[in-house]
């Protein structure tokens, strides 16, 4: 009975101790996600076009949103990101020249930036 209480202790703290080492392999996943409103009534926006880009500007990667105005961009490295949503008969409600809405970002692990877009 000792035995197998000793090999069941060492059991348990052998779990422990490898549980830290797992988690770190697979790290965060860092992520940005969110939805593309319309400003005045909140409706979601099917189909805008998101892009995200790089702190150096390079385009990263684009999306369009779905059903129900969600767009994600998934597996990217921590840092700063800019993000772009444009969609025809839509402008930037607080810059009426623009026909986009431009946020920069810092993603350190999970991010949710909603976007809003007015009607013209």
């Amino acid at each position: 009975m000792k035995k197998f209480a000793l090999i069941s202790l060492m059991s348990i703290f052998g779990l422990v101790s490898i549980a830290p080492v797992a988690s770190a392999n697979y790290g965060e996943d860092n992520s940005l996600f969110g939805y593309v409103k319309e400003y005045n009534t909140l409706t979601p926006l099917t189909g805008a076009k998101v892009k995200l880009y790089k702190k150096s500007g390079k385009l990263k990667d684009s999306d369009r949103t779905n059903s129900r105005g969600k767009y994600r961009f998934s597996d990217l490295s921590e840092g700063t990101y800019r993000v772009k949503v444009e969609m025809p008969g839509y402008r930037n409600p607080k810059d009426v020249k623009k026909s986009s809405v431009t946020r920069t970002l810092k993603i350190d692990g999970k991010t949710r930036k909603s976007l809003y877009l007015q009607k013209i």
